[in-house]
This record gives structure tokens, sequence and C-alpha cells, in this order.
């Protein structure tokens, strides 16, 4: 099941992140809300992102599957003083589950923890991915019309680029080096 993208959606979520997940991308609608948060004794507005849980599965530059229930994770510090970090980001865990009518492609089945078929079901193939971590994020303005495969495909070029521009700083960076190979 591809859920559609509705005119009311672009308007709620004028941007789109796609995150590269090494054997696939995903693709999350998303907007800036500005939140209210006390300093002292004054509110400040604070820009803070906002994603839509449902989102597309992208492989070989198709859509090949929608998903729900995306939930961030956060790289957890326990003894800093700042607030985890939400937000789709490299290295940043996310999770989410497929619920679908055919079985997902071996590539992306593959990196789900957990895949079954449930038999009688109106989508009977069911996979659970559960704290992969995205090796690259990109966001990009996204209006009716525009297509997320595209948006793909300019972030692997956009991908590209960052990892030539700044490969000697990446290669200091466990994650990094692991991730691109450097």
């Amino acid at each position: 099941m591809l859920h559609p993208i509705s005119r009311s959606l672009h308007l709620q979520y004028p941007e789109v992140a796609i995150a590269d997940l090494t054997h696939f991308h995903i693709a999350v609608l998303t907007t800036i809300q500005r939140i209210s948060k006390k300093v002292f004794s004054v509110e400040i507005p604070v820009p803070t992102r906002r994603y839509q849980s449902q989102g597309w599965i992208i492989l070989d530059g198709h859509l090949v599957a929608s998903f729900d229930k995306l939930v961030l994770g956060d790289i957890n510090a326990n003894d800093s003083p700042f607030a985890p970090i939400r937000r789709l980001a490299p290295a940043i865990p996310i999770s989410f589950e497929v619920s679908s009518a055919q079985p997902l492609p071996d590539q992306v089945s593959a990196c789900a923890s957990l895949s079954c078929n449930v038999p009688g079901a109106e989508f009977p193939y069911l996979s659970l991915f559960h704290q992969l971590c995205p090796r690259f994020v990109a966001v990009y303005p996204f209006t009716q019309g525009n297509s997320l495969v595209a948006k793909a495909k300019q972030m692997e070029i956009d991908k590209r680029v960052f990892i030539q521009q700044n490969a000697n700083r990446l290669k200091q960076v466990p994650f990094y080096k692991n991730s691109f190979n450097l």
C-alpha cells in the first residue's frame, strides 16, 4: 500500500526529508513549527522541526512502499546538560513499520528486524524496522507536483558532493568513515 500525498499535506508539510539508509531511502514530509519555550520568565518562540508519521520507501529510483509510525530515537548522552537530539539526522536511530499487500523487495526486507505474513489481513505483509541509523539526510522544499524519487536522486548528488568536499574531515569520524568506506 502506498499512501498518497494530498494537497493538504503539502500545506502542512512544505518540505521533505530524504534519508539514506544504505540499502534504500526513505522520504518523510516535514515542517518547522515555532514552539513557545519559557526561558527564565520570558516565553520565546523556538523553531522546532516536525515530521509526519507516515513516509515512503524508495529503492532504485522507485517508490516501493509506504510506512507508518515513524519514531525518532535520540543519541543518549546521560551526562549531557543538553536535551537529546530528536530529529531525522545521520546516526540518530529511527524505527517504523510497513504493512503491504505484497512482500517488500529483498534488499529492503533484509534490513527489517521482523517480517511476517498475517493471513487474512487486508495488508498481510508486515515488516518492522527498528533502530536504523541514516548515514545521510537532506531536507528539500516540496510542493504539489514534486517527485519524491527526483528528490532522492538530488539527495544522492548532494551526498556525493558533501563527501568529496569533506572527505578528510569525515575520515576522522568513525561513523562517517565506516558508513562511506573512507
